[in-house]
């Protein structure tokens, strides 16, 4: 008998991810303990630790989007932060010290959800003078990362975020910003495709 695929920590995450819509600190850390298979006193203290999903005012389309995305982006850290917690502790460390190495991680995941926001904002600014589709304008220079010049120039529905988000905050130093849409440009993330003309004999 085939013994079943252990789920990947995007299935985990997804399987957490309603919970922190809908549930108390002690159920997501009750959650937390079957999900990421750790005990409910490091759950506990991750999830307490972490604290709520900041709320935010919905300004338009861009913030109900990441506003929407928030719960997968937490139950991800939750997830591993557990892992990280229970391992530090199984090694010796006090649950106390484990936390206080956890720290760095949660700041990180914290920045990168109010860089979210940030962008969202200037986002549905752009939006509001602009219309739907915006076009992606990266700093280009010897910092700019793949993603953001690969983006440049294209254009995205603030509707709909490109899987690398928003510009502005595809990574911590993200210089990206909303412009006008680009006229005949392609999407973030589409490939393009060169049709090549075939000669009938």
């Amino acid at each position: 008998m085939t013994q079943a695929a252990a789920p990947t920590d995007r299935q985990q995450a997804q399987a957490l991810a309603p919970i922190l819509a809908a549930s108390t600190a002690a159920g997501v850390a009750a959650a937390l303990v079957t999900v990421a298979a750790v005990s409910l006193p490091v759950a506990a203290a991750v999830v307490a630790s972490a604290g709520p999903v900041a709320s935010s005012p919905v300004i338009g389309p861009a913030m109900t989007a990441v506003r929407a995305a928030e719960a997968s982006y937490r139950a991800a850290y939750l997830v591993a932060a557990a892992r990280r917690v229970q391992a530090a502790v199984k090694n010796g460390s006090s649950l106390r010290a484990a936390l206080a190495a956890e720290k760095p991680y949660l700041d990180a995941h914290l920045a990168a959800q109010a860089n979210r926001k940030r962008a969202a904002v200037a986002v549905d600014k752009a939006a509001a003078r602009h219309g739907l589709i915006l076009g992606w304008k990266a700093r280009m220079d010897s910092r700019t990362s793949a993603e953001c010049a690969a983006a440049d120039g294209r254009n995205f529905d603030v509707r709909r975020p490109p899987g690398i988000g928003l510009p502005g905050s595809v990574h911590p130093h993200c210089r990206c910003r909303p412009v006008a849409a680009f006229a005949g440009a392609p999407m973030v993330g589409e490939t393009v495709r060169t049709q090549r003309k075939v000669a009938v004999a």
